[in-house]
């Protein structure tokens, strides 16, 4: 009897949606503790692709 292999492209795929809504959820605390220039330098903090990413998660368009 063999092991089944794991589906590694389904766990990367849920583990960067979980990470984006972690990344979502620091964004939001950031907003709510800073204001704007605590979410700014958060912003600046992720880098481009990864606060797109968690801001889409809020349901903001972030480009």
């Amino acid at each position: 009897m063999t092991t089944p292999k794991p589906n590694f492209a389904a766990l990367r795929a849920a583990a960067a949606q979980d990470l984006a809504a972690i990344d979502g959820q620091v964004l939001r605390d950031s907003y709510e503790r800073g204001g704007a220039s605590g979410l700014t330098k958060r912003l600046e903090d992720m880098g481009r692709e990864r606060a797109a990413r968690a801001a889409k998660t809020l349901g903001y368009d972030y480009d």
